[in-house]
């Protein structure tokens, strides 16, 4: 009987928004592409992969992240302007976080989300993940990233929950993959998947 729902934030309860436009125009004028596939983070790890993961681990804060990089690409774009686009660049998804709300009144409700303290805390502030979520638990806090295997047991141990209790909800395939060997259910999500329709199907 699943208890428990834990979500993924960036790809389902946030999504990519208006200034992806913005984003594009950066990327063309900083690495001479709008090549949509850049901005998987598997692209553009070829440029950034170290930095990046030493930041949503916690191994360095937000200001030393985009000094590296206006010091590696020689960019005259100042560091908070930097930090601007990033932050804006995603939206909430707001039919998810009416399905949360709703969902509250049955499950606790969690989430488990590789990202970087600096982003995570202006968009907690900003749609209010405390009103959503019982607890969750960040990369940088953990020190450790999906889809690596220690981050998932932390959140169950943190909380005190039951794997076989736990649904996990994720856009990527590769982070649903720890969670079923540690016994919970999953849902791989995509624009596509009708969430409220996935759910009232598990066996009550």
């Amino acid at each position: 009987m699943i208890k428990n729902i834990i979500f993924d934030i960036g790809g389902v309860v946030v999504k990519k928004g208006k200034f992806n436009a913005i984003l594009k125009a950066f990327a063309r004028i900083t690495f001479s592409t709008t090549n949509p596939e850049f901005f998987k983070e598997e692209h553009i790890n070829k440029y950034i992969k170290q930095d990046w993961e030493d930041w949503r681990l916690g191994k360095i804060n937000a200001e030393q992240f985009f000094n590296k990089q206006r010091r590696r690409y020689h960019l005259k774009i100042s560091t908070n302007k930097m930090a601007y686009f990033l932050y804006h660049s995603q939206k909430p998804n707001k039919e998810i976080i009416m399905l949360i709300k709703s969902l509250k009144k049955q499950f606790d409700l969690y989430a488990i989300t590789n990202h970087t303290r600096e982003w995570f805390q202006y968009q907690k502030k900003k749609y209010n993940y405390d009103d959503l979520f019982l607890g969750i638990l960040t990369s940088f806090e953990a020190k450790s990233a999906k889809p690596n295997i220690s981050i998932y047991k932390r959140l169950l141990k943190t909380y005190n929950l039951n794997p076989e209790e736990c649904l996990l909800i994720d856009d990527q395939r590769e982070n649903l993959i720890p969670a079923e060997k540690l016994g919970m259910k999953t849902i791989l999500f995509t624009k596509n998947t009708n969430l409220k329709h996935e759910i009232n199907k598990l066996p009550k």
